[in-house]
């Protein structure tokens, strides 16, 4: 095991569970104050990116559970 492997585990270790919080916040999210003075569109926008957002962290966060298991059992 080499000091570049070990390197390589810890950075993919910490990227997938910056992602994974990323993720988690963006799915379940508290409702902001904000929520109450916004005008209709403005909600529906608001759910709209914010779920293209979960979506897309997701799928980041997926891809790094697979390169770090990868990483492990390689």
């Amino acid at each position: 095991m080499t000091f570049t492997w070990i390197l390589n585990t810890a950075s993919l270790f910490a990227m997938t569970a910056g992602s994974l919080l990323f993720f988690l916040s963006l799915w379940q999210h508290p409702r902001s104050g904000d929520d109450e003075l916004a005008t209709e569109q403005e909600r529906r926008d608001r759910q709209k990116h914010r779920r293209l957002y979960a979506i897309g962290g997701g799928v980041l966060s997926l891809w790094f559970v697979m390169q770090y298991l990868g990483v492990i059992w390689l």
